[in-house]
């Protein structure tokens, strides 16, 4: 009874988890505001955009615009981080809501 109730609440946990790494690629990805004042275009997490230099533009289009390398690594590194994390959450709560052999 516990261990189903624990198991539960992990993947509870691990279906927050993608619904809020959705939400931040979405927020990273698809929402741009500009300011006129400054002539900035600003991702929904407020981060600054700039034009990619060359290789970036050949990857990833000619028409997008990124906040820099540093971003790009940090973003990597924590959808990986989350994906990681999930994985692991998912096979401790399958291990707890099994039952041991006797």
């Amino acid at each position: 009874m516990i261990r189903a109730i624990v198991a539960n609440f992990i993947y509870g946990v691990v279906i927050a988890e993608v619904i809020i790494g959705v939400w931040l690629s979405f927020l990273t990805l698809a929402i741009r505001s500009f300011d006129p004042s400054t002539r900035t275009w600003f991702d929904g997490l407020g981060r600054k955009l700039e034009n990619p230099p060359f290789i970036a533009r050949w990857i990833f289009g000619a028409n997008s615009q990124w906040a820099g390398w540093g971003y790009l690594f940090l973003d990597a590194l924590v959808f990986w981080l989350l994906v990681g994390t999930g994985y692991g959450l998912v096979i401790v709560a399958g291990k707890i809501n099994t039952k041991p052999r006797a």
